[in-house]
């Protein structure tokens, strides 16, 4: 699904608009630029990480907080982003199919991670959340973040 700029009604598969309130606000609300992405994870029993780039012109910023090993732990981050970088992570993002909608299988459990990925293009967004996901491809996405962010280590996962 697809949502507005309001980040509460979507497009279903049938073009039918659905309403659906969020508990979370969007981590690209206030950032600048024609596009942007994010990456959020939220672990069990860990600390919160969230990333967010955009890229304004030739101007690509990237700011956030990392995780660390306790609920309490985390680190700002903040630099400029290379158009090499840059162009990694679009890639990363055409991988994970994050524009095409696609769906992937999720574990059930209580201990694990949400990641939540966004991303806007001009005044489209996208949204996709999934608990302790392994496939390749939202792994190799989420890494894209971590590395671009300085980090050692993905949320939620050894190495």
């Amino acid at each position: 699904m697809l949502a507005d700029e309001d980040d509460n009604v979507f497009c279903d598969d049938d073009d039918n608009l659905v309403y659906l309130p969020m508990l979370y606000p969007s981590l690209l609300a206030g950032m600048q630029g024609a596009e942007a992405y994010a990456f959020h994870s939220w672990p069990s029993f860990a600390g919160e990480t969230w990333i967010r780039v955009s890229k304004d012109g030739e101007r690509i910023q990237l700011d956030g907080h990392v995780g660390g090993a306790t609920m309490c732990d985390k680190t700002k981050v903040s630099r400029e982003v290379t158009q090499a970088e840059w162009d990694a992570l679009v890639q990363s993002v055409e991988r994970a199919g994050l524009w095409a909608g696609r769906e992937y299988p999720q574990r059930r459990g209580l201990d694990g991670h949400t990641y939540k990925f966004e991303g806007r293009r001009e005044v489209t967004r996208c949204r996709l959340s999934l608990w302790c996901p392994s496939a390749p491809e939202i792994i190799g996405l989420a890494k894209a973040f971590m590395d671009l962010a300085g980090a050692t280590a993905l949320p939620g996962r050894s190495g």
